[in-house]
């Protein structure tokens, strides 16, 4: 299987994508109807190079000038991350109701989501953001 072909079926077997959200500015929400424990995303990087000609062949400049912003590259080879989601996951917007938990590089659904729900993950636990844990001691101290 070629890269271009591997990068194609990546993109389909997507769980998540960004939308407007009602919480904050934008959010992730669900392609389709998922399951409880099911695994949405895993935030595993796969790093892979491409010819910047063979990218112009299947995407557009603006996406292309995007990528060339956005990652390395040097004459007509770009390196990036395959696993385009693990940015999508930038736009998890915090909840105490969240959806999904964190659990060692996976985040997995923890109650049925419907399709075009916002997927939404509590910050504060299991340590998935280290710099949250003592949220209440910060905000007593501002």
């Amino acid at each position: 299987m070629s890269k271009i072909d591997k990068l194609v079926k990546k993109l389909k077997s997507r769980h998540i994508y960004i939308g407007a959200s009602k919480i904050q500015g934008v959010g992730l929400f669900a392609i389709k109807d998922t399951p409880k424990h099911t695994v949405i995303h895993r935030f595993k990087p796969e790093l892979g190079s491409f010819s910047i000609k063979d990218l112009e062949t299947f995407l557009s400049p603006e996406v292309v000038r995007d990528l060339k912003m956005k990652y390395y590259y040097e004459d007509d080879v770009i390196a990036m991350d395959m696993n385009l989601e693990n940015d999508h996951i930038l736009y998890l917007n915090h909840s105490e109701d969240s959806n999904v938990r964190y659990d060692d590089g996976y985040y997995v659904t923890t109650k049925d989501i419907k399709k075009g729900d916002e997927i939404l993950l509590n910050w504060l636990e299991g340590g998935y953001h280290p710099k949250l844990r003592n949220f209440d001691e910060l905000n007593e101290k501002i």
